[in-house]
């Protein structure tokens, strides 16, 4: 899906195949899982009702929640119960406290912020910075929003 849309000849952009995504998805729903705690923020990213995306992050760190509460904008009890229920558009899952091993096909450091626009889920393990998933929602929004003919700025006014 991403082939032809990603510029796969940046240092930034590391391609990393399937199976080793999944792998370190199950690693982070098994952190997650076996967490003393598992919070849940459900909020939207992008302002125009018509295009915004519905935003679900895993984590265990309470600064993570708060930090995302603060970054999304807050659904309302209805829009929880009527457009929430229905599932969301992006999952993260923030582990960043678990490291993992780089003996896994792909990967290049134990720090991982990996991403499947496919599947449309953000995997994070190794570390704790809050601003990773900002950023993530930042590229998910660049990569989808221009293909609706959407313009997207990385700007903010309250």
């Amino acid at each position: 899906m991403t082939e032809r849309d990603v510029n796969w000849l940046s240092k930034n952009n590391i391609p990393l195949k399937t199976e080793s995504f999944r792998l370190l998805e199950k690693f982070a729903v098994s952190f997650i899982n076996h967490h003393n705690r598992c919070i849940v923020v459900d909020g939207y990213a992008g302002w125009n009702k018509a295009h915004r995306m519905k935003i679900r992050v895993f984590c265990t760190r309470s600064y993570h929640a708060l930090f995302m509460r603060n970054m999304l904008i807050v659904p309302t009890e209805q829009e929880l119960a009527e457009d929430f229920a229905k599932g969301a558009d992006i999952h993260i899952f923030n582990a960043g406290e678990m490291s993992v091993s780089k003996n896994i096909e792909g990967l290049t450091d134990e720090t991982v912020c990996a991403l499947s626009l496919s599947e449309r889920k953000m995997v994070i393990l190794g570390t704790q910075f809050a601003g990773e998933m900002k950023k993530s929602i930042f590229k998910i929004m660049h990569y989808f929003f221009p293909k609706k003919g959407i313009l997207t700025l990385h700007a903010s006014a309250y």
